[in-house]
């Protein structure tokens, strides 16, 4: 198994809301058996206890073990019920994409993991308490864990002060600038970790110098599913062995149906289900859903999505959906500016490794093309879209603007058809002409 699907499977676990949980209601359960240990040792001095030491009777060991138990439970149900009727509100004000960005939030994660770890450490102290009266029983028939006891009424004031972080936590994580942020923040991480150089590619590693004429060997997929990522060792592992030509077809983001194509082999006496082409088959990472982990697409597509919403009219929002677009050319500035690693990798023995690319020109589509068919006809909207695709034009590359031309292009001939009003319009074909004049002079400031 390759590095890239190992991470992609230990960044899912990292995401899933049981993993740091799971890990922090351990800790409650070791630190139970050390304490209810300590106090079996009876580490404790024989003078006068000290005023912070619980000194209480059996019966109130238990009474204070099962409150806490009993009310941290019910908090945590009341607190996180009331968490996914937000998340489901969140969902619906914005896009469904954006509950992964809850489910893996860090700052929940660590609060479910307090609340259960406590829980579990008072349940597994209360169980050891036993006796009623010391004088009518034998010693060892008598035991209340005065230390655990009072580990566990302060990890139950820990955890009120985690409930009120998370009061606060999630009332701002809800809000649409923190939620736009989020999203960009990890399509920039996911773009950095995999596309560390600059846009384009050398003129001799052209994909159209490495690819033979000839017809290759067609290898077609086995199962249904969306591409989260590309893992390319184990194929590369194999052309160290053999003097081979292969290229994969499909992009991350994609969905593939049985029996599409995948990639091709050259030469084409390799067969279809060989140790080749199931080299290329296992290169694939699919699953039931786009993620983020590879995906630099499915971070702009949540921001599109957040954009269409408020510009619906059932929602009305047009500020929130400026603020994507600001989110939006930061992302294709920062991917012009880092662009692509190169599509060919070539081996020592001669072995050619093809690998799809995400271009620019499709992002840039996908960033603003559905944003620009609802959004036009505001001319408000489309003045503060055109002025933002000027500022983008004042620091793209010059061999990026091609496409951030077309598509102010594309905004002024909606505009003309939509927008009837001659002010509104001409407000709109003023922000246009400084939007072309921005990205002619494209490339010198950069």
């Amino acid at each position: 198994m390759g590095i890239n699907k190992l991470g992609a499977i230990w960044k899912s676990i990292q995401d899933s809301l049981w993993f740091l949980p799971a890990l922090l209601t351990l800790v409650g359960i070791a630190l139970a058996v050390l304490m209810v240990e300590l106090d079996y040792r009876g580490i404790l001095p024989e003078r006068d206890d000290p005023v912070w030491l619980y000194t209480g009777s059996s019966a109130g060991a238990r009474g204070v073990l099962t409150a806490i138990a009993q009310g941290i439970i019910t908090v945590t149900g009341v607190v996180f019920s009331v968490t996914i009727v937000a998340l489901q509100l969140a969902s619906t004000q914005y896009s469904p994409r954006v509950l992964r960005n809850f489910v893996g939030d860090r700052a929940s994660q660590v609060v479910l993991g307090v609340f259960i770890g406590t829980f579990t450490y008072a349940l597994l102290v209360l169980r050891v308490v036993r006796g009623e009266d010391p004088v009518a029983l034998e010693e060892e028939d008598y035991f209340i864990p005065h230390l655990s006891i009072v580990v566990a009424v302060i990890l139950t004031l820990v955890s009120i002060g985690f409930l009120i972080f998370f009061i606060n936590h999630l009332a701002r994580s809800i809000q649409a600038s923190v939620i736009i942020h989020r999203v960009t923040r990890d399509t920039l991480d996911t773009m950095k970790r995999l596309v560390p150089e600059r846009f384009g590619e050398p003129a001799e590693m052209r994909v159209e110098g490495v690819t033979p004429r000839a017809q290759g060997t067609i290898v077609t997929a086995r199962e249904s599913g969306y591409v989260q990522g590309i893992d390319p060792h184990g194929i590369s592992a194999l052309l160290d062995k053999e003097m081979l030509t292969i290229r994969l077809d499909r992009e991350v983001g994609d969905f593939v149906l049985t029996g599409s194509v995948l990639g091709r082999v050259w030469p084409a006496t390799v067969q279809d289900d060989g140790e080749v082409a199931d080299s290329v088959r296992r290169s694939y990472i699919l699953g039931v859903e786009r993620t983020q982990y590879m995906d630099i697409e499915h971070g702009v597509i949540e921001l599109v999505d957040m954009a269409i919403k408020g510009l619906s009219p059932s929602v009305n929002d047009p500020t929130t959906a400026v603020l994507c677009v600001d989110r939006l050319a930061e992302i294709l500035l920062a991917l012009a500016h880092h662009g692509s690693p190169g599509r060919v990798r070539r081996r020592e023995n001669g072995g050619v490794l093809i690998l799809p690319r995400t271009e620019f020109e499709r992002l840039v589509d996908t960033a603003f093309d559905q944003i620009r068919h609802f959004g036009v006809g505001n001319p408000q909207f489309a003045a503060a879209l055109l002025d933002r695709l000027a500022q983008l034009g004042e620091l793209l590359p010059r061999d990026a603007t091609k496409p951030v031309e077309g598509q102010v292009g594309a905004i002024m001939r909606d505009a003309r058809r939509r927008i009837e009003d001659p002010t509104d319009l001409g407000k709109v074909e003023d922000a246009a002409r400084r939007a072309l004049q921005a990205l002619d002079g494209a490339g010198r400031t950069s």
